[in-house]
């Protein structure tokens, strides 16, 4: 079951823990401002018997839509997120951001997905000890 998550939604404190997991580092205002609703922007949870089970945040852009950020723990929810893209927002093309060689990139190339840039998480000093879920890309690369 898919439920539109809005600010005031009770999934937004999990769905908030389940991005600084992912991210290495809490960024609460981020998160709520990027997961919350907004015309060109929808946040889709996947629910299964009362518990986020994954979430994707889809965003109408100049060119298509972009999915992320994309949260699944396995191959089945990804799938189902995927074709989650409300209907209000273009469906074609559908732009996600994963990092090279992970599950949902895989997931995506059987799917009929091609790669259109590459690009590589960076830090300074010590990676955040970041614990994505096996299926997962990013909010965004374009902010930075």
């Amino acid at each position: 079951m898919f439920e539109d998550t809005l600010p005031i939604d009770d999934a937004l404190p999990a769905l908030i823990a389940a991005d600084a997991a992912a991210a290495g580092h809490g960024r609460p205002a981020y998160a709520a401002a990027w997961l919350g609703g907004a015309a060109t922007r929808r946040c889709m949870v996947l629910e299964r018997g009362g518990a986020i089970a994954g979430f994707a945040v889809f965003r109408q852009c100049h060119e298509g839509v972009k999915a992320g950020p994309f949260h699944a723990s396995g191959a089945e929810d990804a799938a189902a997120l995927l074709r989650a893209c409300p209907p209000e927002l273009s469906p074609a093309p559908l732009f996600v951001d994963t990092a090279r060689g992970g599950a949902l990139q895989g997931l995506l190339g059987a799917a009929g997905f091609v790669p259109v840039f590459d690009t590589a998480r960076m830090v300074r000093g010590t990676p955040p000890p970041a614990a994505p879920p096996a299926f997962y890309g990013v909010a965004t690369l374009e902010l930075g």
